[in-house]
């Protein structure tokens, strides 16, 4: 249940691609930090995008080396989806996408009621970031 769109050549090459734009991303994101933020900012910025990149290096050699045998979540990360893992993908993140406009909606509810705007700001990541997990096993197991 493999997608053969594109060649294994023209698969690496789109992999190589992403992966050297998420380099001079992150090196552009580092130079603005750098000279504009406080603290460490530039340095914990440095450090979480080339934890990402080397995950998700990881993640495509493990795809590479073991096709069959890998995860839902290596092969997405690893960018060889097939079609149930582009279904779990889409579904997903369908889903993470109406909880998005559910929360921003109760969010401005809350801070209209008297909630500390901050607080509120700093909770609808971690929210999202549960929704996606749990979505994301959910329809992982259902599928």
């Amino acid at each position: 249940m493999t997608r053969r769109d594109r060649t294994p050549a023209q698969q690496r090459t789109a992999w190589l691609l992403g992966l050297l734009s998420g380099t001079v991303g992150l090196v552009a994101l580092y130079a603005v930090l750098a000279v504009r933020a406080p603290g460490d900012t530039a340095a914990g910025a440095l450090t979480g995008g080339l934890t990402v990149l080397l995950l998700a290096c990881v993640a495509r050699w493990r795809t590479v080396r073991r096709g069959r045998t890998a995860s839902t979540v290596t092969r997405i990360g690893g960018g060889a989806l097939d079609e149930r893992d582009d279904h779990v993908l889409t579904r997903t993140l369908a889903v993470v996408g109406y909880v998005a406009i559910l929360a921003s909606g109760i969010a401005s509810a809350a801070v209209m009621v008297g909630a500390d705007a901050a607080t509120v700001v700093r909770a609808l990541p971690f929210a999202l970031l549960g929704t996606l997990g749990i979505t994301f096993v959910v329809v992982d197991r259902r599928s």
